[in-house]
């Protein structure tokens, strides 16, 4: 594939993460998004950034925590919330583009171990594939999103023999600071 053929992938793969969820940009919060995101002192700013490493995801303090902490996720509901004044819209707009992202990662890590045939048909069917609707149309599911974004960067990057192997590291901690469960990645 040359360059235009893969950039026209790209914008292809891009696209298809994005237009089977543009629905949910009317919708507002759902399931855990109430605690998550509009009671979250964090999001809020009844608490100050500085906890933002202190508190769990949920914005409790660490003696009434359960245990989630997911601090890059909240810093992220934290800017959608400066930037769109807590307006649901912003944060599902966000959430679609993480997952547009995650599905070009997805393909460039595909085409560069099994070219780009199997690449495109394996990442357009992961693109808009159901299983995916929980994790865009509810908030609180950014952090699954950013932590396989930042693990299929981990992995693309793991196999990279240039300079940007060094950034593996700092790409597997994004992970494990957007969701716990990417120790497992």
């Amino acid at each position: 594939m040359n360059k235009t053929d893969t950039r026209r992938a790209l914008l292809i793969v891009f696209a298809l993460g994005a237009l089977p969820y543009l629905a949910a940009l009317g919708a507002g919060f759902v399931f855990d998004d109430a605690e998550a995101v509009v009671a979250n002192p964090l999001v809020t700013g009844e608490v100050g950034l500085a906890q933002l490493m202190e508190r769990d995801f949920w914005g409790r303090s660490a003696d009434a925590t359960i245990g989630s902490y997911r601090p890059l996720a909240v810093l992220t509901f934290i800017i959608d919330s400066a930037l769109g004044g807590g307006a649901p819209w912003l944060f599902h707009t966000t959430n679609i583009l993480l997952h547009s992202l995650c599905c070009v990662m997805l393909f460039v890590y595909l085409a560069d171990r099994f070219g780009h045939r199997l690449a495109i048909v394996s990442t357009g069917l992961f693109c808009v594939h159901a299983v995916h609707t929980e994790n865009i149309a509810a908030i609180v599911a950014r952090a699954d999103v950013l932590a396989t974004l930042f693990l299929l960067l981990t992995l693309h990057l793991a196999r990279a023999q240039t300079w940007h192997r060094w950034l593996v590291g700092p790409c597997f901690l994004l992970a494990l600071l957007s969701k716990e469960v990417a120790v497992a990645g």
